[in-house]
């Protein structure tokens, strides 16, 4: 499976390489590009003068099912609590998660035996469904329909401690 830069010099798709996302050069530069689309690969939490920035939108795909799997480690807190496993499609806004979404993509618990695996199967189908979605955004040029989320429908998560990791890998592992 190609990364995006592959991805995208296969489809011919500008990257630009920046030092930041925040300061006025930064933002200044990627204004002159009149830039459609944004795809978020793990640069943090955004700012809305960059949200505001490509006429599409900035899409993120998310290791868990949205609304309910905010934050960070959600593929692993969805396990924990035998919660639905999946990636969510979904256009960044100034929350954390919180943007409309596009589109979500469960994932299988069967062969899942550990934590690396659980991540795996996750990231394929979210870099599945992601490509699939750049591909019909270049097709037709336009942002795909939307449904928003109330913050109210979704819970915050954060790093999952080490010590409950240990317990989901025991538990991943007995399950497979």
């Amino acid at each position: 499976m190609l990364d995006a830069a592959g991805w995208a010099e296969q489809h011919a798709i500008a990257l630009l390489d920046l030092p930041d996302l925040i300061s006025a050069a930064s933002l200044d530069r990627l204004r002159s590009e009149a830039i459609d689309l944004m795809i978020h690969a793990g640069a943090g939490i955004l700012r809305a003068p960059l949200l505001g920035i490509p006429r599409l939108g900035v899409l993120n795909a998310h290791m868990g099912v949205l609304p309910r799997y905010r934050g960070m480690n959600v593929a692993e807190w969805a396990a924990w609590e035998k919660g639905p496993l999946g990636a969510t499609l979904h256009w960044i806004d100034p929350g954390i998660d919180t943007g409309r979404i596009i589109r979500i993509v469960p994932v299988a618990r069967q062969g899942i035996s550990n934590i690396a695996a659980l991540r795996k199967a996750v990231d394929e189908a979210q870099t599945a469904a992601l490509a699939d979605l750049v591909a019909q955004m270049v097709a037709s040029d336009q942002a795909p329909s939307a449904e928003p989320q109330r913050r109210e429908d979704g819970r915050q998560y954060f790093t999952m401690h080490p010590q409950i990791a240990r317990l989901l890998e025991q538990r991943l592992a007995q399950s497979a």
